[in-house]
């Protein structure tokens, strides 16, 4: 699965680290990330347990990063 975000918060060096553990704000949907495009702020992701709302979510990561569900494919 990927997800594609936009208004990303707390921007740090390596946001979206590999094994890291996203949770979705309003689904509570995690999954583990496999790896993070940062130039197209793209999330692949695998472990899915529950189902991300694009239209209410927004993910968060073990760092503090917060950001808005874009698209989900």
């Amino acid at each position: 699965m990927t997800i594609v975000l936009s208004e990303i918060s707390n921007i740090y060096p390596n946001v979206y680290k590999v094994g890291d553990i996203i949770t979705g704000s309003s689904s509570g949907a995690t999954a583990t990330v496999a790896s993070y495009n940062e130039s197209t702020t793209t999330l692949s992701v695998n472990n899915v347990s529950g189902t991300f709302d694009v239209s209410n979510d927004t993910v968060t990561e073990p760092g503090g990063a917060v950001a808005t569900i874009k698209s989900i494919g």
